[in-house]
């Protein structure tokens, strides 16, 4: 732009010089004045070159071009310095001594080298143009050939009738003289320009690989931000294919996906370009060359397809064929295959780059797992804290005491949640409904199944049935809704305290340990039956016994308790064992029933090291009218 405005200034003025005022007086007055314009135009039109290259030049600055481009620098201020020169060029010693005049032939002398070595030097900064594509190149080359035909035309609008010389010899006497930095101001463009017109130029022919890394780095990223932003499996392998297809320059490729049944993994073409499934069976038969791939976790090419064993030869399009797996550390994804018109298309460079983006493809698809995983997980554990939030709102936090009888309980889940279950309630004629009980399993599923059975104890309470009927309504009911394979053992008894009595019945449960304080004797109360769920009634009433009575008197208790104790194991694997309960029990005689269940557990956690593994429940009952209920 600079270049045609000063063109436009000097031709106008020297035009209109000619035509008006070359002849008259006015024309010698305004000579002067019209080359001293194209002078000043000539120097802008050169200065801005000047700075416009060196942007070039320090594209990728490093400090060796920024030294260089100082010194040169500096060679140009000393050039201009020759201006104040008023000798002759040529001007020898005279008499042994150096005047003015030499000290400026010998500077003159010693830029001129330092100049064109340096200028060489900073032309061969050239690196910007391995970042242009072929288009770029070719625009390049149209600007260097537009900036070479303006140099052109300042080169033959020069005022040569100022310097008493000739276009022809022009810069060459200006390198002789005081004005060295006219022609210093024009060698270095054109040699700048040059150099880099012939770089660009026998570089154009390589723009097409700087392309095709240029896709590569691009098709990473997409994949990369596949990663971050934890796009679905299909969007992460249709980015890997549409990478894949313009990092190897293939027009046709596809991806077969794996599906997993049980041990078997089957692949399916998930997504396709420019090839029909016609002729994908046809290069892959069967999906042998993809199972081989899968074999030894690394690539395949085939690179004539008419020369290969397993691929019948045929008229098709493609000679060549690529199968690449796309493997996470936990399972095969998926296969890519890029198929090519031609034998022998791709070099080494090309398919490692295409494993590149398979392994990307790989970790994006991994992390997308991970990431769901992860929210699963967390979304199960919040499932798991309002699971755990209910059934503590299910098991009763306080149990009713009164006429002489009072309860503590005692419970832990293995999990978050259990299938443990325990429930007093008190009659209106003052009586007691208690029930412990133990769903088979662990985790969420005996939870819900405890919930049940909470609801199954409360209905059947409120019909104030006795302890047999209540065991066989409470089969029915859990028969209707327990899926095969799981069912409740249940310790049931009613306290009547206005007899002393006790009712008892255990269905498949642990037995109770009942201390007699008159007699002074500890005895398991083994009486009982199958666990309720696993027969209907028709088979389950035939081996119903009748439920125990027993007397109690002040001073005796009973201590209910699920497998998690008795089955707790040490890091022997031993068991704790129901002679070891019974013996811890039975110096308990005097202990209130909080005491007692804490000292149960005690002994219990030092026995394993400090962990129960199961779930466990101890609900322990004690009677005697002097008794002060305690916090269950």
């Amino acid at each position: 732009v600079i270049g045609i405005s000063g063109l436009i200034v000097i031709f106008t003025t020297s035009t209109l010089y000619e035509l008006l005022f070359k002849d008259r007086m006015l024309g010698r007055i305004l000579n002067p004045f019209i080359l001293s314009l194209n002078l000043y135009g000539y120097v802008l039109f050169f200065s801005s070159l000047l700075f416009g290259f060196k942007k070039l030049i320090f594209y990728n600055k490093t400090k060796t071009k920024v030294v260089l481009w100082r010194i040169f620098l500096a060679i140009l201020i000393l050039s201009g310095v020759l201006v104040f020169n008023n000798r002759i060029p040529d001007e020898k010693y005279v008499s042994g001594a150096m005047n003015a005049g030499t000290l400026f032939t010998y500077l003159r002398t010693a830029l001129l080298p330092a100049f064109f070595l340096l200028t060489i030097v900073l032309s061969a900064y050239v690196n910007w143009s391995a970042y242009l594509t072929i288009g770029k190149k070719f625009r390049a080359l149209l600007m260097m050939g537009t900036l070479a035909l303006l140099m052109g035309a300042f080169y033959l609008a020069f005022p040569v009738a100022l310097f008493e010389t000739s276009n022809a010899g022009l810069f060459v006497s200006l390198l002789q003289g005081k004005y060295m930095i006219l022609g210093l101001l024009f060698y270095f463009p054109v040699i700048y320009l040059s150099i880099s017109a012939l770089i660009v130029f026998f570089n154009l022919f390589t723009s097409s690989v700087f392309e095709q890394r240029s896709s590569e780095i691009a098709s990473l990223q997409r994949i990369a931000h596949s990663i971050q932003a934890n796009f679905s499996l299909h969007e992460t392998l249709r980015t890997l294919l549409d990478s894949a297809l313009l990092t190897s320059n293939t027009e046709a490729g596809w991806i077969e996906i794996a599906e997993h049944d049980g041990s078997e993994i089957k692949f399916i073409v998930g997504m396709r370009e420019n090839i029909t499934r016609d002729e994908i069976s046809s290069l892959n038969p069967t999906s042998s060359i993809g199972y081989e791939a899968l074999k030894t976790g690394t690539h395949i090419y085939l690179r004539n397809l008419r020369k290969h064993k397993e691929i019948r030869i045929n008229r098709g399009r493609f000679l060549s064929l690529v199968a690449i797996p796309v493997i996470t550390r936990q399972n095969p994804v998926a296969i890519l295959f890029l198929a090519n018109e031609l034998s022998h298309p791709y070099e080494d460079e090309t398919i490692y780059s295409l494993i590149g983006l398979s392994e990307q493809a790989a970790v994006a698809v991994e992390n997308s797992e991970l990431l769901r995983h992860s929210l699963n997980l967390e979304r199960y554990r919040e499932q798991l804290k309002v699971a755990r939030q209910m059934q503590e709102r299910i098991l009763p936090t306080k149990l009713p005491s009164g006429n002489g009888v009072i309860f503590h309980a005692q419970s832990e889940t293995a999990e978050e949640i259990g299938g443990d279950y325990f429930d007093v309630v008190k009659t209106q004629d003052g009586n007691f409904k208690v029930a412990l009980g133990d769903v088979s399993g662990k985790g969420t599923e005996a939870a819900f199944y405890m919930a049940e059975t909470k609801g199954i104890f409360q209905a059947l309470v409120a019909a104030n049935l006795g302890v047999t009927e209540f065991i066989t309504h409470a089969n029915s009911a859990l028969c209707a809704c327990l899926k095969p394979g799981t069912f409740l053992t249940l310790t049931y008894l009613e306290i009547i305290p206005d007899k002393k009595e006790i009712h008892i019945l255990r269905a498949g449960h642990c037995p109770a340990l009942f201390y007699d304080s008159r007699n002074r004797c500890l005895n398991y109360l083994e009486n009982g039956t199958l666990g309720l769920g696993i027969q209907a009634n028709k088979d389950f009433l035939p081996l119903l016994p009748e439920p125990d009575k027993l007397s109690y008197a002040e001073g005796d208790f009973l201590v209910l308790f699920t497998d998690g104790i008795v089955e707790a194991r040490n890091t022997n694997k031993d068991e704790y064992g129901y002679e070891r309960l019974k013996k811890l029990v039975s110096g308990f005689a005097a202990y209130q029933p909080e005491a007692i269940a804490q000292g149960i557990l005690k002994d219990t956690l030092q026995f394993t090291g400090g962990r129960i593994e199961d779930d466990y429940t101890l609900l322990v009952i004690r009677f005697g009218e002097n008794l002060v209920a305690t916090h269950s």
